[in-house]
């Protein structure tokens, strides 16, 4: 996948969701970054979900997303400025189902499967997501996966591709 291009169609898939001036979205790609072997379809969901939620939790300030070489991975990140989560709750927000706000009056929408889905894509990739956050300030989603030029070992059929 080209990853510059993947976070600029991101970028354009939400950005109908800032237009409103109040928030600003921006995107940046290290320039060592060659196109990689990587499930694009997935890495986008996992993009489009950590952006979506960033728009979402954030009422104005500017919302950035990266993807940068770190040594033999690929770090990507959203970061916002928006209403952060507590300490406590950081783990948390990665379990399907939960959220930080759980009360019936709580003003977001969603069902808390955004976050779980994104861990799930990014561990089928042998990579890791974690977030960092500050009450009130925002937060930093980031997630790491092996960053692969050349395409991974195939693995051996399963039966059912091999239509057993």
């Amino acid at each position: 996948i080209d990853l510059g291009s993947l976070l600029e169609s991101v970028v354009e898939t939400v950005r109908p969701l800032v237009e409103d001036g109040a928030r600003n979205i921006t995107h940046f790609v290290d320039e060592r970054l060659e196109p990689c072997f990587l499930d694009g379809e997935k890495i986008y969901r996992v993009y489009l979900n950590l952006v979506e939620n960033a728009i979402k939790f954030s009422n104005d300030g500017e919302i950035r997303v990266e993807a940068q070489r770190m040594g033999e991975e690929l770090e990507g990140r959203v970061m916002d400025h928006g209403i952060g989560i507590p300490p406590d709750k950081l783990e948390e927000v990665f379990e399907a189902f939960r959220q930080v706000d759980a009360s019936s009056t709580r003003p977001y929408q969603g069902v808390g499967l955004g976050l779980a889905i994104c861990k799930q894509l990014i561990e089928l990739h042998g990579g890791r997501i974690w977030v960092e956050s500050s009450l009130g300030k925002g937060s930093a989603f980031r997630f790491r996966v092996p960053y692969r030029v050349e395409p991974p070992p195939t693995a051996p059929a399963t039966a059912l591709e091999k239509g057993w």
